[in-house]
């Protein structure tokens, strides 16, 4: 055989090859199984915070990936409001006040309710500070910048 009639053959086969009719897939996407499977419930595992230069970010662990975040300041008090939704499911938890030992940030406020949760940050004074929040996949910074 020579090195044409190879080349050829080959390139004929490489043709018939992608030329097959490709299998098609016969489940539903999603299956219907899935639908009967609860979502893990958005939890808060745990907070801490960073401090450097008048700026503070604030962490927070989850247990899941949130749906969505959204966040608000607040004045007299300060205070900074995040809503972060999950999936509806797991039981309503009541407000828990958690006291942190920061100069800016003195407490944190979450509960749970219809699947998502709400965090209220207890600022230092009365002005509504800078704020910016950040997704990091299972984690939430919110960051602070200093009041001028």
């Amino acid at each position: 055989m020579t090195a044409r009639a190879a080349f050829v053959l080959g390139a004929v086969a490489l043709l018939g090859a992608s030329c097959a009719p490709r299998p098609t897939i016969r489940d539903a996407v999603p299956p219907p199984w899935l639908s009967s499977l609860e979502a893990a419930p958005l939890a808060v595992e745990n907070v801490s915070v960073s401090s450097s230069q008048g700026y503070h970010a604030i962490f927070f662990k989850l247990s899941r990936f949130p749906d969505k975040v959204s966040d608000s300041v607040g004045a007299n008090p300060a205070r900074i409001h995040l809503e972060l939704a999950g999936p509806a499911g797991g039981k309503d938890l009541p407000e828990e006040r958690i006291m942190l030992a920061d100069s800016f940030v003195h407490a944190v406020r979450m509960s749970r309710t219809n699947g998502n949760v709400h965090i209220t940050l207890e600022v230092e004074g009365n002005e509504a500070p800078y704020v910016s929040v950040h997704e990091m996949a299972d984690w939430v910074m919110v960051r602070t910048a200093p009041r001028h």
